[in-house]
């Protein structure tokens, strides 16, 4: 349910959601490979696929949404397709950036509960850096980059 709520957290700029998602599915297709779990293979890479075509569309200028029922319903698959693959422990990892999105705005709240203040410019992350400056693009760009580089550290971690 966490994971769940992270990506919904995480889907507030086009193409956010749907290309970290991307590397996080892809990251689960081969860790099926890996684990002998080929049995969840298909289910992944049809995932794979799906969120290619709708990452086309999606970024800016998007043309639909994930909403809540997509970003919800694929955070709950990404979580259970970790589990059910025997790597629990590597979720935090595979959905790295969901969870530094969420971890944004739960800082964010106790920071200003303890303090009076505000951590962040707005939570979830994204949106600090949204009004920072930076592009739209060029913040999807960097957290697609981080969410990539991550997935790679949890196949890593899986093989070594």
């Amino acid at each position: 349910m966490f994971t769940a709520n992270a990506v919904n957290v995480a889907d507030g700029l086009d193409g956010l959601a749907g290309g970290s998602l991307l590397s996080a599915f892809t990251g689960l297709m081969v860790l099926s490979w890996v684990e002998g779990r080929t049995a969840f293979m298909p289910l992944n890479a049809t995932v794979v696929g799906a969120l290619i075509a709708y990452t086309y569309f999606n970024v800016k200028p998007a043309r639909f949404q994930m909403g809540d029922v997509g970003s919800l319903g694929l955070g709950t698959l990404l979580a259970i397709s970790a589990i059910a693959v025997g790597r629990t422990m590597l979720i935090p990892i595979l959905g790295f950036i969901f969870y530094v999105e969420i971890f944004s705005v739960i800082a964010q709240v106790f920071y200003r509960r303890l303090l009076g203040r505000r951590l962040f410019k707005m939570a979830p992350l994204h949106h600090h850096f949204e009004i920072k400056g930076w592009s739209e693009e060029k913040i999807v760009m960097r957290f697609w980059l981080i969410q990539a580089f991550m997935v790679i550290v949890a196949i890593w971690m899986a093989v070594r």
